[in-house]
């Protein structure tokens, strides 16, 4: 009999996952199909929003972590800005809102991100 545990079969399919959409180098935007590129030229590894719709998943619970269960689509709702000190703002940041759980996330509006301008 395999004994199975539920939490860490999920980390494990979390992260073949995450090495699958690194290895192809983007992955399949959720909501609107887009093709979402990840490289280096980013300036990130984590990209987690589609730089056409800026819908993201639901895969963290705290930044980074990929702990979420849920992994709803998150809905982008508003910007704001990182807030850098007093009397300075920082990077613009997309609210997000789960489709599914209904929890609000602050991301990094990332600069390859497509603008109506561009």
């Amino acid at each position: 009999m395999k004994y199975s545990n539920g939490y860490f079969d999920n980390e494990k399919r979390k992260e073949k996952e995450w090495k699958k959409e690194h290895a192809a180098g983007g992955f399949k935007c959720s909501h609107c199909k887009q093709w979402v590129v990840i490289n280096q030229f980013i300036g990130t590894a984590n990209r987690n929003h589609c730089n056409s719709c800026l819908w993201s998943k639901h895969v963290d619970e705290q930044k980074g972590d990929r702990r979420a269960v849920c992994e709803g689509g998150m809905r982008p709702i508003g910007l704001t800005f990182k807030q850098e000190g007093w009397g300075r703002q920082g990077e613009i940041m997309i609210i997000h809102e789960c489709a599914g759980c209904a929890k609000f996330q602050l991301t990094e509006l990332l600069p390859t991100t497509q603008t109506k301008e561009s």
